[in-house]
């Protein structure tokens, strides 16, 4: 394991494992909560799988002017990690995600750690009982997922006509934009939330105006913060249990303040009468007073817990629209009543989508549906917010139902981390390897939640909240006590779950992987034994791989789809050859798109977007065609074998088979090359009959220094080898010994989850092709250096698209391109290949489709055709 030093913390750097018992997905209070009490509990074998560059989750992302918590910082900490030293009774963003980096590094967590690995996918297996998580930084495989995301991620911003039309900077305040200066500034402020009520203030300090959009008023109660003294910081550090008294004495009161929300009555009447007293302290202005005094329940919405938000509103640079924003205009913001404000920056304070985690789109559950849809079918609900039936091994912390209206949400997190160790130890305790809530056990909880519910001031209170769907029910809100959910989630209920085992008998097996494993795994052979293993795989069948199979029936190797049925024509180059072209779909196109394939491949390899396309636009015209020396062309000269040629053998195919109208260019690998060679060489034509490009696993130069993912050492001695090989190859051929093409180069072309079939497909082509033109076009991509021809491009949309585990065109050969054409799209496939127009067939296909709907639309109106 390899760690990354930062100012702050390492975190681990290598790649990730193949499989793990646990992945926890977020690195905020429940992802280290949870990875601390994993390993409490012997389990080591788990990752932290966190989308952002450093650990924190809510205090990474919320760093505004003023972020703090509203709840005392002892009680705002873990019971197993408390803090001694708090600064303030209510301690601010940089200190509570010191705190988070402090624990996690104090416990261990670190090296279990993967920043920057978003998981963009994830899919319950359950004949494997696994789940399979697709990442930013790769693949691997999970028994247990326990998302630490919580319900508050996403920011909400209003549905106003013009936001995207202001031409200052805007921004939620959940991703503050730290690089405005707001001194002197006209900054608008639009909701008076939470996190409003914090940054108000310190706007206020600073900017010459500062308009504050209130739709509703919120309520108000004195935070009494202050700074604890030396002499404090001394009794908690030496004085045995006044730590623990002290969190003790806040919880207890946080607790008391429960009644005026669930009991109501005299109770609450008292503490809104202590509100208003301090509204009206605050606010001596009678009209602007009436402005901010609420008309619902206190506790309807949250409280606002805040010393100084209601006096910085009194300001003389502050004004208090007590109106919706109904139009957002270039440089203004119009209030519902039409008046219009000038501004310079707009600031949205306007919440999160509750419950709208991202995790929760791409998780697709045993029934085939992702959580979010099964929420948008069923409502949001889990049972004891942690489960969900129909997703077998998902725990979920912070969860439907488990959010506080007075209180600390850790002390919910550990209650909820507790209940997922019980389950965790009784699946292995019980030898299951799934475990279910059953969904008669997850109704039971949430018609016992919304009873319980009903008659609190957070559904009767005469407000509209975030807290209830559009349907009135209350998803978000745990109804009573702390304890009391510390109490129903102390024992695992496992007569609420289905456990089920592996089956005994074991099931069909998967057909067989034709990626063997790298030729250098750790294997007790000699050097040069391992050079030679390696510059098989890279020679594309320099050397056979021939295996013995005597008394054994073999696999049948599987066979590639069909090829679609194009139109055949031959179009000859500038110096005689003829090259194989097939025209698929209109032949009075809207658009054509032109599609050139990779080294020692054939367009054959393209067959899964010409259906794609030619299906979902039948006004489309595909062309594809087979470079000179490969497919169905014809042979070339060694010194015609050159990308240049290619470049100038492409111009010939668009002069034959596209004449006018628009076209689109595709190519992958050496075809990407062959795209960037005609800009070169042609660059008049981008912008004017080329409108659109696809760049697909290529590189603009630099391919010397590739490694085909082996250790370096190996990979100078393979590359050394490789001309060598080839040539004796070429020999073999004219002796008239066939090219035998093993697996083994599959290996660099594929990754090891790819379909059989696409391997099967790229085999055949492979051995299509000569050693001679294997020999004859190698030396060529030393020589590709073709950067600055991106400069044609810049007028026209571009697509790049990779895999991340692209072996010969590294992902970050695309990432350059992406650099030198800032508007380009990059696509980048977690866990592809090379091959990834193969591999992730429908999402490529769907890019090139939207690629030629942008083309099409920036198009010179004078190009497009109508069909």
């Amino acid at each position: 394991m390899t760690l990354t030093t930062t100012s702050r913390h390492a975190t681990a750097t290598g790649p990730l494992p193949a499989h793990v018992r646990v992945a926890i997905v977020g690195s905020g209070f429940s992802g280290i909560g949870a990875a601390v009490a994993l390993q409490r509990a012997g389990i080591d074998d788990f990752v932290v799988l966190e989308r952002a560059d450093s650990l924190g989750g809510t205090w990474r992302d919320n760093s505004y002017p003023g972020a703090a918590v509203d709840v005392p910082s002892h009680l705002y900490s873990f019971s197993f990690a408390p803090k001694k030293d708090w600064s303030h009774v209510y301690s601010r963003q940089p200190e509570i995600q010191e705190y988070l980096e402090q624990v996690a590094t104090d416990s261990g967590v670190l090296p279990h750690l993967h920043c920057g690995t978003d998981v963009v996918s994830g899919r319950w297996d359950d004949d494997a009982l696994v789940w399979h998580l697709e990442t930013s930084r790769g693949s691997l495989t999970a028994d247990v997922v326990v998302s630490g995301a919580g319900g508050l991620v996403e920011p909400h911003l209003p549905e106003v006509p013009g936001i995207e039309t202001f031409r200052g900077p805007s921004f939620h305040s959940a991703r503050w934009d730290h690089s405005v200066d707001l001194t002197g500034k006209r900054v608008a402020v639009v909701g008076t939330g939470a996190s409003a009520a914090q940054f108000v203030p310190e706007l206020q300090e600073v900017a010459a105006k500062v308009v504050v959009f209130q739709r509703t008023p919120p309520w108000v109660i004195p935070r009494q913060d202050r700074a604890y003294t030396e002499r404090e910081h001394r009794r908690m550090a030496r004085v045995p249990g006044f730590l623990k008294l002290a969190r003790g004495g806040q919880y207890l009161s946080r607790e008391a303040r429960l009644r005026a929300f669930i009991g109501g009555g005299r109770l609450r009447g008292l503490f809104e009468e202590q509100a208003l007293a301090f509204l009206e302290h605050q606010v001596p202005d009678p009209e602007l007073r009436a402005k901010l005094t609420p008309g619902y329940a206190i506790g309807c919405k949250r409280v606002i817990v805040s010393d100084d938000y209601l006096r910085s509103l009194t300001q003389p640079n502050v004004e208090v629209v007590a109106s919706p924003v109904a139009e957002v205009r270039p440089h203004s913001v119009v209030d519902a009543d039409g008046t219009e404000h000038e501004v310079d920056v707009v600031v949205y304070g306007t919440g999160f989508r509750v419950m709208d985690i991202p995790l929760g789109h791409r998780l697709t559950g045993r029934e085939g549906r992702t959580l979010h849809a099964e929420w948008v079918r069923d409502g949001i609900q889990a049972h004891r917010g942690t489960t969900v039936a129909g997703f077998p091994n998902l725990f979920l912390l912070l969860g439907p139902n488990t959010v506080l209206g007075h209180t600390s949400v850790v002390i919910m997190i550990e209650a909820q981390i507790r209940y997922v160790v019980a389950a965790l130890e009784r699946m292995q305790e019980t030898g299951a390897g799934a475990l279910e809530v059953r969904r008669s056990a997850q109704d039971a909880w949430n018609a016992r939640m919304q009873a319980e519910l009903t008659g609190t001031v957070w559904n009767a209170g005469g407000c509209r909240s975030w807290y209830r769907d559009e349907q009135g029910r209350n998803f978000t809100l745990w109804p009573t006590h702390t304890f009391t959910f510390i109490r129903e989630l102390r024992r695992f209920d496992a007569s609420a779950y289905e456990l089920r085992s592996a089956p005994e008998s074991p099931s069909p097996p998967d057909p067989p992987s034709l990626i063997p494993s790298p030729p250098w795994s750790p294997l007790p052979m000699r050097t040069r034994s391992l050079a030679a293993a390696g510059a098989v795989a890279v020679a594309a069948g320099a050397v056979a791989v021939r295996r013995r199979a005597a008394g054994r029936t073999t696999t049948p190797a599987p066979q590639p789809a069909p090829l679609p049925q194009g139109r055949v024509r031959t179009v000859t180059t500038e110096d005689g050859i003829d090259l194989h072209v097939e025209e698929f779909g209109a032949e009075q196109p809207t658009a054509t798109v032109v599609l050139a394939h990779g080294y020692v491949q054939s367009s054959r390899l393209w067959a899964g977007q010409v259906r794609d396309l030619v299906e979902a636009r039948p006004d489309l015209a595909v062309v594809t065609y087979d470079h000179r020396g490969h497919g169905a062309s014809g042979p070339t000269p060694r010194d015609r074998a050159t990308i240049e040629q290619l470049g100038r053998d492409l111009a010939r195919v668009l002069d034959a088979v596209a004449p006018d109208g628009p076209v689109v260019l595709g190519g992958h690998s050496m075809g990407g090359m062959t795209l960037m060679a005609l800009a070169e060489q042609r660059p008049e034509l981008f912008g004017d009959r080329v409108v659109g490009v696809a760049f697909v696993g290529t590189s603009s130069g630099g391919l010397d220094a590739v490694t085909y993912g082996m250790p370096a050492p190996l990979a100078r001695v393979v590359k050394k080898l490789l001309p060598v090989l080839n040539e004796r190859a070429v020999k073999a051929e004219l002796a008239g010994r066939a090219r035998a093409v093993g697996t083994a180069a599959m290996w660099l072309i594929f990754s090891g989850a790819a379909d059989p079939a696409d391997v099967q497909a790229a085999i055949e082509v492979h051995r299509g092709t000569t050693a001679e033109t294997v020999a004859a076009f190698l030396p060529t991509f030393s020589d590709h250096d073709r950067l600055q021809a991106l400069e044609a491009l810049t007028e026209v949309p571009v697509l790049i698209a990779v895999g991340d585990a692209d072996r010969l065109c590294p992902v970050e050969h695309s990432r350059a391109l992406a650099d030198a054409l800032p508007t380009a799209e990059l696509a980048v496939y977690p866990g592809a290949g090379h091959m990834v127009q193969m591999e992730r067939r429908p999402e490529v296909s769907r890019r090139l489709l939207a690629l030629v709907d942008r083309a099409l639309a920036s198009a010179p109106a004078a190009r497009v055709r109508t069909a």
